[in-house]
């Protein structure tokens, strides 16, 4: 592991442990994690070079770390603290670039643009494709509870994730689209069977 990504899969885990609100019951250190094991997948799937790797690595250590200073535009407050951090560890102009534009990519109904964008969008949303799915959004849900966002009732939240699933949401990788969409298809099934 580089330098550079051990120093920020450190201070993401600080931060995400020590100053992030606790009611982040689902954006939180284990969800940041979650991504990185699944850039990680992505990454070893295409083969991607050592650079492009680091930066999607680090794209994804960092990408949530902005719901420690403003939940509601947390892209935004990411990619400033990512640049802060970067900088402070002289990381190369162009290549923070890129971290910037990843972060970025990573807001909801961004539509991504070349592969390393893909990528960072189907980690992040992996978890629509693992059988642990209803459990991943029961954290979702309490968050937004505790956080004083919205209450869903059980019928509610079952129609919002079909709404998020079916309408919403896209894999764009071809190893998400054979991996992950199957097991999306059966959590769409399961909850349409809830209502």
């Amino acid at each position: 592991m580089s330098y550079i990504l051990c120093q920020t899969e450190n201070h993401a885990k600080n931060l995400l442990t020590a100053s992030l609100d606790p009611n982040f019951k689902y954006h939180n250190l284990t969800h940041t994690q979650h991504v990185v094991e699944s850039v990680k997948k992505l990454v070893e799937f295409y083969s991607l070079s050592d650079l492009d790797t680091e930066v999607l690595l680090l794209s994804a250590w960092l990408h949530d770390i902005g719901y420690i200073r403003n939940p509601e535009k947390h892209e935004d407050a990411s990619i400033e603290m990512a640049r802060v951090f970067l900088e402070e560890h002289n990381y190369p102009e162009d290549q923070i670039k890129k971290v910037e534009t990843l972060i970025a990519a990573t807001k909801m109904g961004y539509e991504p643009m070349g592969l390393l964008e893909e990528i960072i969008r189907d980690a992040d949303c992996s978890h629509f494709g693992q059988e642990s799915y209803r459990e991943t959004a029961e954290s979702l849900r309490q968050e937004l509870a505790k956080r004083g966002v919205v209450e869903y009732s059980f019928g509610e939240w079952s129609q919002r994730n079909i709404e998020v699933l079916r309408d919403e949401h896209q894999y764009y990788t071809s190893y998400a689209l054979q991996n992950w969409d199957p097991i999306k298809q059966n959590n769409i099934k399961s909850l349409l069977m809830d209502r």
